[in-house]
């Protein structure tokens, strides 16, 4: 099994190194690429992951936005995904569990704010956000890896405290990438690893990222998968990014319309 091959004992002080995309040997060892006929339905049913696009009207509040997972052909044991947001009016205050963590009853969670003020031209907020169906190969089973239908596998709550001073504009909330063990799903046997396809921008960061090749907004490089592995890691995933979009002059103008 994956996990036992890559942690160590101290798997609660080092699971957040996970999915790592290089095994000692230079390869990656588990089940074999799919056929010809799983390519094709690879490619007409990608695995898609979204973040959801919300709209407010300025309200001072929490609120939750949902990362929506849609996978039809392939059953998922794991993630490993990095979220940003760089505005000062927004903020990710805690991530929860989704829907596939609860109704599949899967064995450990965990998300934690990343430090980046020392880190020059990086977004504001960055959350590392990892999730496992198994800790071990002789721990409970869990009921499900994913569903039949899109849900979540996390929720982002934010607080928009002073949000209703701004004028109406678009809040992105992005992919991040700094490693190619970033936004990676794994299989179940443990060993198959899915990296992007491809990235759908919802509304540009305001922020200049030159990485070379990381950090990054636009997905794993081509250097995180290695031409001369036998079992390379599976570019499936199409990511689609989203955000808030703050109406706060259409609240004013209808509230003054009603006025006159």
């Amino acid at each position: 099994m994956f996990l036992k091959k890559h942690f160590s004992k101290s798997i609660f002080l080092s699971v957040l190194l996970v999915f790592p995309l290089i095994g000692e040997n230079g390869d990656i060892k588990g089940e074999p690429l799919p056929t010809s006929k799983d390519a094709v339905n690879a490619v007409s049913n990608p695995i898609m992951v979204s973040i959801e696009r919300k709209t407010i009207t300025g309200v001072n509040k929490n609120d939750t936005i949902m990362i929506i997972l849609s996978s039809p052909l392939y059953k998922i044991a794991g993630f490993d995904l990095k979220i940003a947001t760089n505005n000062e009016f927004f903020k990710i205050i805690d991530v929860l569990p989704g829907e596939i963590y609860d109704s599949c009853q899967w064995d450990f969670f965990n998300a934690h704010k990343l430090k980046t003020t020392d880190k020059e031209n990086y977004p504001r907020d960055i959350w590392k956000i990892v999730a496992l169906a198994e800790m071990f190969s002789d721990t409970v089973k869990p009921l499900c890896y994913g569903l039949s239908y899109p849900a979540s596998l996390v929720k982002l709550v934010f607080t928009s405290n002073l949000i209703s001073q701004i004028p109406d504009t678009i809040i992105p909330v992005f992919f991040f990438w700094e490693y190619c063990s970033d936004n990676t799903i794994a299989g179940v046997s443990g060993d198959t690893l899915f990296l992007s396809s491809e990235v759908i921008e919802f509304y540009k960061p305001d922020i200049n990222i030159k990485g070379n090749p990381f950090p990054t907004l636009k997905g794993s490089p081509k250097s995180c998968i290695k031409a001369g592995f036998k079992n390379r890691p599976l570019r499936l995933i199409k990511f689609q990014n989203g955000g808030i979009i703050v109406k706060n002059q259409s609240r004013i103008d209808s509230s003054n319309s009603q006025g006159e």
